[in-house]
C-alpha cells in the first residue's frame, strides 16, 4: 500500500508538470493509461527505497508503541537481529533495483519521451467558443457570436487568414456555417452561408498610390482548412543516440570516449599555448630575437671612465 500511495503521488507530479501539453487533444483513454503505465515505471526506482523506509517506519513505530519491541530486547535479541529481515530485504531490492534500472528503465524512458511528444505534436480538440477570438488552427483566428446547437450552426463569424502573410490578411464574414472534419481526420470543411470576404493582392505589384483589394460576396462557400486531428506516434529510434535509452556499459563507453577527446584537446591547447607564449610570441621561423649588428656595435664602442676626483675639485 505504502509503495502504490508513492506511486501515485510521484506520477501525479509528473502529469501536474505536463499537462498543459497532453490536455485537451482529443486522444484516447487507452493512450493516457499507457501513458501512466510509463511514468509508474519511470518512478520505480524512486519509489521502492521510499516505500520501504516509510514502511519501516511504521513498522518500527508500532513496535514501539506496543512495546514489542521492549519485549524482544528483554528476551535477549539484539538490534541487529532485529533488523536482520530488513537488512537482507533492502539488499534484495536494491539489486532488483539496479538490473531494472540498468536494463528495463531507459526502454519506458524511450517509450515515455516518444509518447510524450506524440501528444504534444497533436492538435488539439476543435472548440470553437463563443464571443471570444480562438487561434488554435495555424495560421488562421476565428471570431463566433454565438452557437445554434439545435441545428448545428456558428452564427455571425469572423474569419482572419494570415496565411499570406500579417500584412496581407484576408478577412471573412459571414452569417451562419457548419463545421465538420473530414473521413481522413486531416482537413477541416467550414460551410459558409451568405457572406463577403476581403483580401489584399500583391503588394509588391502596388504603387504608392495605394493598394488594391478584392471583395467577394457568395450565398454559400467553403473554405478546406488543413488540421491533423490524427494521433501520430513519434518514432523512437529519434532517441537512439540520447542518455534516456543506454545502460549502464553504454554510458561508461560513452564518458571515456569523451574523456579521451577531452584530454586530447586539452594536450593540443595546452601545447600551443607554451609555444605562442613562452617560445616567443608569433615569431616567424626567420626571425632572430638579438641581431648580429647590434652585438657588433657594442663591442667597438669605447669604454666611459668617469673621473671621480673631477666631483670633489
Amino acid at each position: 500500500m505504502t509503495f502504490l500511495i508513492c506511486n501515485f503521488i510521484l506520477v501525479m507530479q509528473l502529469l501536474w508538470r505536463v499537462a498543459e501539453q497532453i490536455m485537451g487533444k482529443g486522444i484516447g483513454i487507452s493512450v493516457y493509461l499507457e501513458f501512466f503505465y510509463y511514468a509508474s515505471a519511470q518512478w520505480l526506482p524512486t519509489t521502492l527505497p521510499l516505500a520501504i523506509l516509510l514502511a519501516s517506519l511504521m513498522t518500527f513505530g508500532n513496535f514501539g508503541e506496543r512495546l514489542e519491541l521492549l519485549a524482544m530486547k528483554a528476551a535477549g535479541v539484539s538490534l541487529f537481529n532485529i533488523m536482520k529481515p530488513l537488512i537482507f530485504t533492502v539488499t534484495i531490492v536494491a539489486c532488483c533495483s539496479f538490473v531494472f534500472q540498468d536494463k528495463y528503465l531507459p526502454k519506458a524512458q524511450v517509450k515515455m519521451q516518444s509518447l510524450i511528444a506524440s501528444i504534444q505534436q497533436k492538435s488539439p480538440t476543435l472548440s470553437i467558443p463563443e464571443g471570444a477570438f480562438y487561434s488554435e488552427i495555424e495560421d488562421m483566428t476565428i471570431y463566433v457570436k454565438g452557437k445554434d446547437i439545435k441545428r448545428s450552426l456558428l452564427l455571425d463569424i469572423m474569419i482572419y487568414d494570415f496565411s499570406e502573410g500579417f500584412e496581407n490578411v484576408a478577412v471573412t464574414l459571414a452569417d451562419s456555417g457548419r463545421l465538420r472534419m473530414t473521413e481522413d481526420k486531416l482537413n477541416l470543411v467550414l460551410t459558409l452561408y451568405h457572406g463577403e470576404g476581403f483580401s489584399n493582392f500583391d503588394q509588391k505589384q502596388a504603387n504608392t498610390a495605394g493598394i488594391p483589394y478584392r471583395r467577394e460576396m457568395f450565398r454559400v462557400k467553403e473554405l478546406i482548412i488543413p488540421f491533423d486531428a490524427n494521433f501520430t506516434r513519434v518514432d523512437e529510434s529519434a532517441y537512439d543516440n540520447s542518455h534516456i535509452s543506454m545502460n549502464s556499459q553504454e554510458l561508461r563507453h560513452i564518458i571515456d570516449s569523451v574523456g579521451h577527446r577531452i584530454d586530447s584537446i586539452e594536450s593540443r591547447k595546452q601545447s600551443q599555448f607554451t609555444e605562442r607564449h613562452f617560445m616567443g610570441r608569433d615569431q616567424q621561423a626567420n626571425r632572430q630575437l638579438l641581431s648580429m649588428d647590434s652585438l657588433s656595435k657594442v663591442a667597438k664602442m669605447p669604454l666611459f671612465n668617469p673621473n671621480v676626483d673631477s666631483l670633489y675639485h
